[in-house]
């Protein structure tokens, strides 16, 4: 689905397409959450910076290798991990 929709949202000029889910440091780091489905201040702030500068940015060129790698990222992930013992 996630395919699907970046492509059908390249179509348009007027549309800039971001996403840091394969910021593994970003997305990995609990830390950075400050609930369910928002980042802390800071990373809020670094989103900014990176939308403004253009990182991260998805294009008609480089979507396909994202999507790649995101797939092989989170298939071979070791959620067991976040399941183990508590320090």
């Amino acid at each position: 689905m996630e395919k699907y929709a970046i492509e059908n949202m390249l179509q348009y000029e007027n549309v800039r397409l971001f996403s840091f889910f394969n910021n593994y440091d970003l997305i990995c780091n609990l830390d950075y959450y400050v609930d369910d489905i928002h980042y802390s201040e800071d990373v809020n702030n670094l989103i900014l910076q990176w939308m403004k500068s253009g990182e991260y940015e998805l294009t008609k060129e480089n979507y396909e290798d994202y999507i790649a790698k995101e797939k092989a990222f989170y298939t071979s992930y070791d959620y067991d991990q976040l399941f183990g013992e508590q320090q």
